[in-house]
């Protein structure tokens, strides 16, 4: 059998990491299990505000951002303008 291929953002990957999505959940876990191959520039190894988000949830402390997108993405986050 053939893994399906995906091309995944940053942006999908984060919100299937978080929980946010259940569609990005399942896409994650199948490329997890092995049976999606996802394509990506090197970029997204730390996909920047996954990053950031998946970090904040590791160390259990609040994220502290000027990106409102990413504020309200990452529970307990700490907004400033």
């Amino acid at each position: 059998m053939t893994a399906a291929e995906i091309v995944l953002d940053a942006s999908a990957l984060l919100r299937g990491l978080l929980g946010e999505s259940r569609e990005a959940e399942e896409i994650v876990g199948g490329v997890w299990d092995g049976d999606v191959q996802a394509h990506a520039p090197d970029l997204i190894g730390p996909g920047y505000d996954a990053f950031y988000a998946v970090l904040s949830e590791m160390l259990e402390l609040p994220l502290v951002t000027a990106d409102r997108k990413l504020a309200a993405a990452v529970e307990g986050s700490v907004l400033v303008v």
